[in-house]
């Protein structure tokens, strides 16, 4: 009698583990499929949420992604480890923002007086097969040209990428740096120097 009852109560908790198990599944189910809002508001979970997908479908990710901050009308930059995990080379082409009227790929250059300045990467930046392609100040960026508002420390903003093999959107979120000390003023000849 007393085997009996211990296996009827092995049963009852597999039974109670596999219905808490499918509740629970279907409540995350519901909630994969909420809303985020707008593109520029959405929270860190749902944007890496994003961003995995994206990652997964163009087999390219940025890692550490920040922003520098700054004021509307200003220029400011994207920064971080742009990874590939595919047997294949990825070149990013161009890249978008809402929160920058133009947006260029740029590269640091040295000229023949030794002197550095950044300049348009017209070819992109190539990514090498399971590699890696750092974005640093001093190096090669994402430019943020015309912001149309401040960008405030914290703050996450959304930087959509065109790549030979789609399009992907980061996150990046906006801190404070005064490191590399970069210029990013407009010069009248070439309409972009810093």
């Amino acid at each position: 009698m007393q085997r009996n009852h211990i296996t009827a109560r092995r049963a009852l908790l597999r039974t109670t583990t596999a219905l808490t198990g499918a509740v629970l599944a279907l409540g995350l189910t519901a909630c994969s499929g909420a809303s985020t809002g707008s593109a520029g508001s959405q929270s860190p979970t749902s944007a890496a949420a994003g961003e995995a997908s994206a990652a997964a479908q163009t087999g390219l990710s940025l890692e550490r992604a920040w922003v520098k901050t700054a004021k509307k009308g200003e220029m400011t930059a994207v920064f971080g480890t742009l990874t590939n995990h595919t047997d294949a080379p990825i070149v990013v082409r161009s890249a978008k923002t809402p929160v920058a009227g133009m947006v260029q790929l740029h590269e640091t250059v040295v000229d023949g007086g030794g002197s550095s300045k950044m300049q348009e990467k017209k070819a992109g930046f190539t990514v090498p097969a399971h590699g890696d392609y750092e974005l640093k100040p001093g190096g090669d960026h994402i430019m943020l040209m015309k912001l149309t508002g401040d960008i405030q420390p914290g703050e996450q903003i959304t930087v959509a990428a065109t790549t030979d093999t789609g399009s992907v959107t980061f996150a990046a979120t906006a801190k404070d740096y005064t490191g590399a000390k970069e210029n990013y003023d407009m010069d009248e000849s070439s309409g972009h120097d810093h």
